[in-house]
């Protein structure tokens, strides 16, 4: 394995050079500052695209944006936004480096989204927001949605296994967090802690958290932050383009393969389109030590979009289905209360075994569909409105292990499904600006019904929620301030069956979300952001009424009937900066939660038919998070880049005067780029090594856990990657080693660390293929 990592090593340094003639040096630079011209400040998530190139950038808060690695020669640059002229130049590009002050103005007569490569987001803009993107992105393909978040500074993840991850803000995550799907909230089963998004991040081309109480725009559930994952502009070009990435890795020896195929018709049927998907299959994870029985899984994903482009209006009509199968680690499920005990105490699980790909009970099964419709229209002189109606439908199967021999083989029938259905509808309308105020006005609806079949855990409901809001922002160009207010109101009806009777329990809630923020322009380099938010959480049916095994959580779990709705408070400030060599972004958050509910270990072992497990019971406090999240980005020189980021929660139990289980530890990870400047900047070519520490979680309840929290650790991750030119045709390569040592350990966010250690050491070879089938000139 070293001679190979050696040869790629020096493949990296030396194919590119071999493969073609070295062009004149591509070193120049396009920098700028872009200017809303009807308010005089700087326009953030503005859209600057080079023609010829095919790539562009989105500009930051400060309006300021960089495409680097340019070649000399003439180019065509776009300069677009929602709602404003467009404005196309063409430069002449030598060594060195260009700077412009671009200022965008409105149009009055057409509406600019329709035909701009780039588009203005609606959350709320003092929040603080981070973005996986670009080669970043890259980096993570093959990875689930809460792992390739990992990457982001202040994202921790909760997990069941190795193959089950949900993101983690601030501390918080499953119904705190909300993810936003293709504009619509994700709406799956996620109340459980084993119940990852069913999201394929292919899809994407960037994911968006946004940190803060966020209710205002998003609604309930938004306590912790919003994930934005939203599908890839379609094409705006007359053509025929494909990509294709291959990823695959060796401790579980996962393959998966995704690929996309997309274009544009001519002016007589100005229609774009996409088609995608994805196909995954892992075996048996393997520790430094032992494998882990039944951790392997299967994916088959795929979607399609059809959109269309007037010049009054946009419409978009998106589809897509994720479908999984996911091994329990067999680990987890014992017979009996001592085997259970004697399994936590050890350091190795009882149940080991060799590596396959055969998924066997328990394990679960998913299947996701989403259908968007979106339709934005302008108004002339007034604004833009947008309407976006959706469709979902998760269905949840659970195969528990069963006593009978023949039964435990059989993969049909299962012992607990769930089958949710959602309709959504949302209206905005985004006002034109007005001396120096912008801002938007929306309604949003919502109908749910969900259905169990086999053995009970939650009961049927239904539920209807209704919400409206209102946004307005003022900026002078050196500061900008924004404040809403929204209200929401939700209906569940619960049918509890109660001596072969059903039992119709109606429930209501109401309140009202706020927000205030600002973002002050300290100089060229430095921003300081600012939001305040109230929001708040209705109990969900799970915390209201669970009674029973919770068989992919290994755990019993019993609801509590008396909860009150969770009242959020929460400040995020940031510091940040930019310049040529320095990016640096630092978050102080400060969030208390009356009636916080969360999942208390009843300090028993319970046994069942199914087997012994331990018990938890839905419990409200009054809680309280505060912490801090550090990214940082130094260019020491052409060759070397400095990157650190970390991440600090701590959270407390106001009611009883202690602290909180399932509290992410201290975390950071050095690393440092290289990137050799004997090689042509064309190829992007890098080296990359990182520490990741962990830190031991000290701040837990005495004696409350089955266990207690796993000691500290240090992982070692080197990486190296480039782009290889075969002629024309571009591939970008990339070859990661994570945990290089083969480190034991575990995790202290995993629900599993009382059976089993993490990943042992993992290769993981990355190819990404871009293909232009077709394209008018």
């Amino acid at each position: 394995m070293k001679v190979c990592f050696s040869f790629f090593l020096f493949c990296l340094i030396h194919v590119p050079g071999a493969l073609i003639a070295q062009p004149d040096s591509c070193d120049a630079i396009l920098k700028g500052n872009i200017i809303d011209g009807e308010t005089g400040k700087y326009f953030q998530y503005a859209s600057v695209f080079i023609k010829e190139l095919q790539k562009g950038a989105e500009t930051d808060s400060n309006g300021f944006f960089q495409i680097s690695n340019l070649c000399p020669g003439k180019i065509t640059v776009i300069y677009s936004a929602l709602g404003y002229k467009t404005f196309t130049t063409i430069y002449k590009i030598h060594s060195g480096f260009r700077k412009d002050k671009i200022i965008l103005h409105t149009d009055t007569c057409q509406l600019e989204s329709v035909t701009v490569y780039g588009k203005r987001p609606e959350e709320i803009a003092s929040f603080t927001k981070i973005s996986l993107t670009g080669k970043d992105l890259d980096r993570a393909r093959g990875l689930s949605l809460g792992d390739a978040l990992k990457e982001l500074p202040g994202i921790n993840t909760f997990k069941t296994g190795n193959s089950i991850s949900k993101p983690v803000i601030h501390g918080l995550h499953s119904n705190r967090v909300l993810v936003l799907n293709a504009g619509l909230r994700q709406e799956g089963q996620q109340w459980g802690n084993e119940h990852a998004p069913e999201v394929d991040p292919f899809v994407s081309d960037k994911m968006t958290v946004v940190k803060g109480a966020a209710g205002v725009r998003y609604g309930s559930d938004a306590i912790a932050g919003v994930v934005i994952v939203e599908p890839r502009n379609l094409p705006m070009k007359t053509g025929i383009n494909a990509e294709m990435n291959l990823v695959g890795m060796s401790n579980n020896r996962q393959g998966t393969t995704s690929g996309l195929l997309e274009g544009k018709f001519g002016k007589s049927l100005p229609l774009m389109w996409r088609l995608q998907g994805t196909l995954s299959k892992a075996g048996n994870v393997k520790t430094p030590k032992y494998y882990q029985s039944n951790t392997g899984f299967e994916e088959k994903n795929f979607s399609y979009a059809l959109g269309i482009n007037r010049k009054w209006f946009s419409g978009e009509i998106f589809y897509s289905q994720f479908n999984t199968t996911l091994g329990i680690f067999s680990g987890s499920h014992i017979g009996s209360v001592a085997d259970l005990q004697n399994a936590i105490e050890k350091s190795e699980p009882a149940v080991k075994s060799d590596f396959t790909y055969e998924i066997k009970r328990p394990f679960q099964h998913v299947e996701h569909e989403l259908a968007r419709a979106k339709l934005s229209a302008n108004i002339t002189k007034i604004g833009i409105l947008n309407l976006l109606l959706g469709r979902q439908f998760n269905n949840r199967s659970e195969f528990d292990v069963l006593r009978n021999t023949i039964a435990n083989e059989s993969k049909e029938n299962p012992q607990l499904q769930f089958k949710l259905t959602t309709h959504s509808g949302d209206l905005v309308f985004e006002h034109k600006p007005f001396k120096n105020i912008s801002g938007s006005i929306g309604t949003t609806y919502m109908q749910q019904s969900n259905i169990w079949q086999g053995r009970f855990l939650i009961p049927n409901f239904k539920s209807q929620s209704f919400g409206g809001f209102i946004i307005e922002k003022w900026g002078s160009g050196k500061t900008d301030l924004e404040i809403g207010i929204r209200y929401d109101q939700k209906q569940l009806d619960v049918y509890l069956n109660d001596n072969s009777t059903v039992k119709l329990l109606p429930y209501s809630f109401s309140n009202f979300s706020g927000t205030v923020g600002a973002i002050y322009k300290i100089n060229e380099t430095f921003n300081w952001r600012t939001n305040v938010g109230t929001t708040w959480r209705p109990p969900n049916v799970n915390e209201l009424f669970s009674k029973g095994l919770h068989h992919g959580a290994a755990a019993i779990e019993n609801g509590n009937a008396n909860l009150k709705p969770e009242q959020a408070f929460k400040i995020v400030s940031t510091l940040e900066a930019k310049s040529d060599k320095l990016s640096l972004e630092n978050s102080f958050y400060f969030s208390q939660i009356q009636n916080f509910i969360y999942l208390k270990p009843d300090q028993e072992l319970v046994q069942t038919i199914r087997g012994a497990f331990p018990s938890f019971t839905y419990t409200q406090i009054d809680a309280r998070f505060y912490g801090s999240d550090l990214f940082a980005s130094y260019e020491v020189s052409k060759a070397i880049i400095l990157i650190v980021k970390g991440s600090v929660v701590l959270a407390e139990n106001i009611t009883d005067k202690n602290y909180l289980i399932n509290t992410p530890p201290i975390k950071y990870s050095p690393a440092v780029v290289y990137k050799p400047t004997f090689v042509n900047e064309k190829y992007q070519t890098y080296l990359r090594f990182t520490m990741n520490r962990t830190e031991q979680q000290t701040r837990v309840p005495e004696n409350l856990d089955y266990a207690k929290p796993p000691s500290a650790y240090t992982l070692f991750d080197t990486e190296a990657g480039t782009d290889i030119y075969l002629g024309k045709q571009k591939m970008s390569l990339i070859l990661q080693v994570n945990n290089l040592f083969d480190v034991a350990y575990r995790d202290y966010m995993n629900r599993f660390r009382y059976f089993t250690d993490e990943m042992g050491r993992n290769f993981t070879l990355r190819l990404k293929i871009p293909i232009n089938i077709y394209n008018k000139n």
